[in-house]
């Protein structure tokens, strides 16, 4: 299979090359703005920006994929309006032109979205349409609705979860908390969480991608059983080999977050805000039915997921 993956020296892209490099039988083109760093006889890495879509598209019809993967996106929540995150819908629908404009070119294209196209907290129980509170939810609703409307193609939309795991960034930060004392549990506070280790979410994409009854439909990645952080915190703390976390009173958390948003508006990051605080303690847990359907199985449990991402963790420091 000809696959071409857009963002392949991401975190999610990165482990998706070294899956599908893994079958001899497949060829894996990588195009993202960083060099992947993987080296095989049946990949090809293309370092640049994928705003120039004219090199894209040409890349597109020499190769002639049987399967595209986009998980190329600014990822952040940094951003102030749905404008900083423009490559999130932009680079969508120039593929989406691309491929409707050639006949001859017929791949699935599986799209990375997010959870966050509905709040925090939202359950599909409450019956409500789409309501993104950050521009970065509201880029990735965009890309959904272009994709919708205008696709010809076989396309597939996944929303990742909190997703983390060995070659992560956004949750690397947590472990060393955890590791040198400074992570406290909130104290009477257990909320059911969506997270997913990398290597279960591969699996989930492969296993979706392989499904004939996947084409037009979106699915959640993120392990089955729900996480909850203070849990999570103590796998954590018994892996690297100290006490687990102290537990402090939900007041006092809340008393800091004000702290940290005020110093945030006068420019002095702070890592806990108003903001940060209300999604540590709303529940976020999200149905994954429909992709246990088509992957009943994940191949690592929380447990095992933490000894391999400790292991990652100690050998690359």
């Amino acid at each position: 299979m000809k696959i071409l993956i857009l963002g392949g020296s991401g975190f999610i892209g990165k482990n998706l090359i070294k899956h599908y490099l893994c079958d001899k039988s497949n060829f894996v083109v990588s195009i993202d703005l960083k060099d992947l760093e993987l080296n095989s006889k049946n990949l090809r890495n293309h370092v640049f920006n994928l705003k120039n879509h004219s090199k894209l598209e040409e890349i597109i019809f020499d190769f002639v994929p049987d399967l595209i993967i986009n998980t190329a996106a600014k990822c952040d929540l940094e951003g102030s309006n749905i404008e900083d995150y423009s490559i999130n819908y932009e680079l969508p629908s120039k593929l989406i032109d691309t491929i409707n404009s050639n006949s001859q070119i017929d791949p699935i294209i599986v799209f990375f979205s997010t959870m966050l196209v509905y709040k925090v907290g939202f359950t599909e129980e409450s019956n409500v349409g789409y309501n993104p509170n950050t521009p970065y939810g509201k880029s990735k609703l965009l890309m959904e609705q272009l994709i919708k409307k205008h696709t010809s193609s076989k396309w597939i939309i996944v929303r990742p979860t909190s997703i983390w795991g060995p070659g992560f960034s956004t949750y690397k930060n947590f472990f060393f908390a955890v590791k040198n004392k400074w992570f406290f549990k909130i104290k009477n506070c257990k909320p059911k969480k969506s997270y997913g280790f990398v290597l279960n979410i591969v699996c989930q994409v492969d296993s979706i991608i392989k499904s004939r009854n996947s084409i037009g439909k979106v699915f959640y990645l993120g392990d089955y059983e729900p996480m909850i952080i203070n849990d999570w915190s103590d796998l954590i703390a018994d892996e690297w080999g100290v006490r687990r976390p102290f537990e402090i009173n939900r007041i006092i958390l809340y008393l800091i977050s004000l702290i940290g948003s005020v110093l945030n508006k006068f420019g002095i990051k702070f890592p806990l805000t108003i903001f940060r605080y209300n999604n540590m303690i709303t529940e976020n847990f999200i149905d994954k039915n429909l992709t246990k359907q088509i992957c009943p199985k994940l191949p690592y449990s929380q447990k095992e997921a933490v000894k391999l991402t400790i292991n990652y963790l100690k050998n690359n420091k």
